[in-house]
């Protein structure tokens, strides 16, 4: 009996679009604002514009961001802010010829009560599949065939109830790691996802001269935490600074800052 032996493997990850297989899912995120016991349903489209037919799953998962903003992953309705039990879908497996497209109905159903009708909540829906590149083959004996890859895409799903709208956030640390880099660490305190601008401004307390640096852009999420480092000039004149780590986070809100002293030789 000869086996079935499967070669050239390549998982390309969470994408918006795969160019090997001319796949493409939009859109990435799906926001509801859903009140106790209100329902929504929001359509995701799948489009191949490949030649060949594209088999694919759909699925939910659980995820955060962690300290450093990466993805981190979860078996869905695990976490805390989960929404994930209240998200329905269909089709769960889907076929796409080559040049078609299809669409998944996906629908959120929140509860009348409880506590997760009183915070923001999310989970993710995912696209996933295989694609065979060629018909099997024998090689040195053995029946094969090639796969091109395994894709798999993830759309964002949020629920904001109304009236869940408070944006506040703390500079919980500041600290300088070496001659010429900073790390600031911060932490949303309020109901809402804030999209962060964080930067560094330092002033020579003696001659007054000034360096801003570029911004770095931050998501963050009810509750979490996050860290993001800054690189300074080797060139900076000597001399003590002040130095502040500043975060806006929001149009309504003064920027938040937390501010020390070090000393350039």
């Amino acid at each position: 009996m000869r086996k079935l032996a499967l070669i050239a493997f390549l998982f390309l990850g969470l994408s918006q679009f795969t160019s090997a297989q001319s796949v493409g899912v939009l859109p990435s995120i799906l926001s509801f604002e859903l009140a106790p016991g209100e329902s929504g349903s929001q359509i995701v489209k799948i489009i191949n514009n490949s030649s060949t037919r594209q088999t694919l799953e759909v699925g939910l998962g659980d995820w955060i961001r962690d300290s450093t903003g990466a993805h981190q992953y979860f078996e869905a309705d695990t976490l805390p802010n989960s929404c994930a039990k209240y998200v329905s879908f269909t089709p769960e497996f889907i076929e796409v010829e080559g040049g078609q497209s299809a669409e998944v109905l996906v629908t959120v159903s929140m509860p009348t009560d409880g506590e997760v009708v009183e915070k923001m909540t999310w989970t993710m829906l995912f696209v996933s599949g295989t694609v065979e590149k060629t018909d099997p083959f024998v090689q040195d004996g053995v029946m094969a065939t090639q796969i091109n890859s395994n894709f798999r895409f993830g759309i964002h799903v949020y629920n904001t109830p109304p009236g869940i709208e408070e944006e506040s956030a703390k500079v919980l640390d500041l600290k300088q790691v070496t001659d010429t880099s900073f790390v600031m660490t911060m932490k949303n305190t309020g109901e809402t996802m804030l999209e962060c601008e964080a930067f560094l401004e330092m002033v020579n307390m003696e001659s007054g001269e000034k360096w801003k640096s570029e911004v770095n852009e931050l998501i963050v999420f009810p509750g979490y935490s996050r860290q993001t480092e800054f690189i300074v000039p080797e060139n900076l004149q000597k001399g003590e600074y002040e130095v502040l780590g500043l975060i806006d986070y929001s149009k309504k809100k003064s920027l938040e800052a937390k501010a020390i002293v070090i000393s350039i030789e």
